[in-house]
């Protein structure tokens, strides 16, 4: 199913079960954490790319916020369509990876490793950070 949004919308929720991924086919989303007042900016997501892939192969609920940055179009695909359509080794080797990733990003949190040369996402304004908030 194809969804279409405006700007400063928020398409997911942190804490939300994992039911559904989407394909962005136009616009620009913004993936946020919220921590008490304090929202902080994870990564800007574009045409071609996921999201909700990783929480709904690991079986957890949505780490993060997403907002739409500008109208956006969504190709929306629920569990049982993934389910349907994709073979149960695939769906296993699938949720495999993404264990492994979930694995290595903590081994990478606790070792202290930084990144280099990695595109960084800006930080968010107060008055940014504000308006994500009234949205919440």
């Amino acid at each position: 199913m194809r969804l279409t949004h405006e700007a400063n919308k928020i398409i997911i929720k942190q804490g939300d079960q994992s039911d559904t991924i989407y394909l962005v086919e136009e616009g620009e989303l913004l993936v946020f954490v919220v921590d008490g007042s304090k929202v902080s900016p994870v990564a800007t997501i574009g045409p071609g790319e996921m999201i909700g892939e990783m929480a709904f192969f690991a079986g957890t609920h949505r780490a993060a916020y997403v907002m739409t940055k500008t109208p956006t179009t969504l190709m929306e695909i629920d569990s049982e369509t993934i389910k349907d359509q994709i073979p149960d080794w695939l769906f296993k080797m699938t949720k495999n990876v993404v264990d492994r990733i979930h694995h290595l990003d903590k081994v990478i949190a606790k070792s202290g490793i930084k990144r280099k040369k990695v595109d960084s996402v800006k930080p968010l304004s107060i008055e940014e950070q504000r308006s994500i908030l009234d949205l919440i």
